[in-house]
């Protein structure tokens, strides 16, 4: 069913750094029947090009870590890892801002640029839409510091290396589910599986019989299935995936 609504009224209530409306609308209900006026604050947000730069030479990635204000309430760890993002200026379409993107906070050229999907990140609150491109760079030649300085930005260019699983190599990596903050006994955790190989591959744990109980469940019609830990209180998952087979 198409979306059909009808703003009533809005109304900015603050212009900074960002900016903030209120909304008032009505809009029709999955059942045909129309809402009462509804009343919201929004974030007015841009378009936004993300681009996440990649070294086909090296066969890696490339991610940035820069402070930002938005975690401050509830996080005083190491600086998020993000992918390179940027307001799309009025003369330019969503490729042409990635790709300034890339070089202004990475030092690194876009060669070739892929769409990978367009969407709205938090539309809740916020009129943001973000376009996602996937760039392919020249060989990147070490971890860097860039940002301008007319825009406060301190960035700092991180490479990571991508494993490509090939039959009979198979891949293993211990798994640590830590908790934290008010997490510290778990007593619940489940993993979704994209794929389900019927042979060839496995999840391990360490010391099963001791910690929990799994419990896997195909979902109908899907090549998906969720797996199902109940933990003893006292431990945490430690755990390991192994793929045989083309990823």
């Amino acid at each position: 069913m198409k979306l059909k609504y009808k703003i009533i009224n809005k109304k900015n209530l603050y212009s900074g750094f960002f900016s903030l409306n209120k909304y008032e609308f009505i809009h029709q209900k999955h059942n045909g029947e129309w809402t009462d006026t509804v009343g919201r604050e929004i974030f007015s947000g841009a378009h936004v090009s993300t681009v996440l730069p990649y070294d086909p030479i090296k066969k890696e990635i490339i991610l940035i870590q820069q402070f930002r204000a938005g975690v401050l309430s509830r996080y005083d760890e190491d600086y998020l890892l993000e992918i390179v993002a940027g307001i799309i200026d009025e003369d330019e379409n969503p490729e042409e801002t990635a790709i300034r993107e890339c070089f202004e906070e990475t030092g690194c050229e876009v060669k070739k640029i892929h769409p990978i999907q367009s969407y709205f990140p938090a539309p809740g609150a916020s009129e943001s839409y973000y376009h996602l491109f996937l760039g392919e760079i020249n060989s990147f030649d070490g971890e860097r510091i860039t940002g301008l300085a007319s825009e406060n930005e301190d960035i700092l260019v991180k490479s990571f290396k991508i494993d490509k699983v090939r039959p009979g190599q198979g891949y293993h990596v211990w798994h640590y589910e830590s908790a934290q903050h008010d997490t510290q006994n778990r007593v619940l955790v489940f993993m979704t599986y994209i794929k389900c190989p019927e042979e060839g591959g496995e999840t391990e744990f360490l010391h099963f019989s001791k910690i929990f109980i799994a419990v896997i469940s195909p979902l109908k019609s899907s090549p998906v299935s969720i797996m199902f830990f109940i933990i003893h209180k006292k431990y945490n998952c430690v755990a390991t995936i192994s793929y045989n087979h083309n990823i």
